[in-house]
């Protein structure tokens, strides 16, 4: 291959580019609003090229009608509707009407792609408690952050409001110390989540009253 040739192939990567870029962008947006990140695979490949080339046949249409010319008016054109196109599906699938059509079609099939985001179901600071494998130690609180993708560090939940319990070993509600941050909003606990045992989303109202029956017949 001579110079010129090189020369050739390095001026026509622009123009080859568009079959790749806008699918690959739809993805990582979908995934960015979500809260995940893109997981390098052949599939995401093959994905990119395929809406990329579906997108590139809106962008020249929608180009023609707004009488766009150029390549710098149609990448433009191509990242405005690859933006419009992950929002748009990120809003469908997390959206009520979706899950309601899936119930009503007797689809179980979960639209989250981790165990906690199963769990919650999109509520915000939901109130959990979360048991430690190792220690006989319950902590219950507000699920304020968390990050079970582990790509750049380990897997970790952080409860805000929390309260520390040592139970009995067996887990029971046995209650033999408590350490309580619950009124102190900057109070955080960070929790790996290879050290967690069992997660349970639960009513804080209903756990206080619980346990206030408890004393009062103890």
């Amino acid at each position: 291959m001579s110079v010129e040739d090189v020369l050739k192939l390095i001026d026509s990567i622009p123009h080859y580019v568009i079959y790749f870029y806008p699918g690959y962008l739809v993805q990582y947006l979908y995934f960015f609003f979500r809260g995940y990140t893109v997981k390098e695979s052949k599939g995401v490949i093959v994905k990119s090229v395929c809406i990329s080339y579906l997108l590139t046949l809106v962008s020249e249409k929608a180009c023609d009608i707004m009488y766009v010319h150029g390549n710098y008016g149609l990448h433009i054109i191509t990242i405005i509707i690859a933006t419009l196109v992950a929002y748009i599906s990120y809003s469908v699938v997390e959206s009520d009407l979706f899950t309601s059509i899936l119930k009503h079609f007797n689809i179980m099939t979960t639209n989250s792609l981790d165990e906690i985001n199963t769990l919650i179901k999109g509520e915000r600071y939901p109130y959990v408690r979360v048991y430690i494998k190792s220690d006989p130690i319950l902590y219950e609180g507000y699920l304020s952050e968390f990050d079970i993708e582990g790509l750049n560090c380990n897997k970790f939940i952080i409860l805000a409001q929390y309260s520390e319990y040592l139970i009995s070993n067996d887990c029971k509600e046995v209650i033999i110390e408590q350490k309580n941050f619950y009124s102190k909003q900057e109070e955080k606990v960070l929790i790996y989540v290879d050290d967690i045992k069992r997660i349970e989303k639960c009513l804080r109202k209903r756990i206080v009253e619980s346990r206030k029956r408890v004393k009062e017949h103890s």
